[in-house]
């Protein structure tokens, strides 16, 4: 496996740890700053407010960098923002469930209907579900 496939394994690891649910940075800026800075990039914490709403605290990144790519010279800056859906990950994970007990459902009352969530796709999903659960259950890196 090559390293930049292992260390955005690592970094995408790191930050499912962290308890992050936007209003809440839950230790992700923090985990993205310690990893940018050391790369060169001056990080920068901005504050967003809108009225009726919590503050959202985002992460800047503006340093420069330039980039060469088919002979072509270009500026690259970098914003990283910490979004999510205004809801909890039992939530999704309930809504996920509905969807495929729906699609069972139909290929029960209709053997022709071709199936979007198999039982091998299902089982991978929750694998997935519990280890990310486990991930995020530890403490942010």
């Amino acid at each position: 496996m090559p390293s930049h496939t292992h260390e955005s394994l690592e970094i995408a690891q790191g930050l499912v740890r962290c308890p992050s649910v936007t209003p809440r940075e839950g230790g992700a800026l923090s985990y993205l700053q310690g990893l940018l800075e050391p790369a060169g990039f001056a990080c920068h914490r901005l504050t967003f407010s809108a009225p009726g709403t919590p503050d959202v605290e985002n992460l800047y990144a503006p340093a420069e960098r330039v980039l060469t790519a088919r002979h072509k010279t270009y500026q690259a800056y970098q914003r990283i923002t910490l979004t999510s859906v205004p809801a909890t990950k039992m939530t999704v994970y309930g809504d996920l469930l509905r969807a495929m007990l729906t699609d069972q459902l139909a290929f029960i009352a209709e053997p022709s209907h071709t199936r979007v969530i198999t039982e091998d796709n299902g089982r991978e999903s929750l694998r997935m579900s519990v280890r990310a659960t486990q991930l995020a259950s530890s403490s942010c890196a």
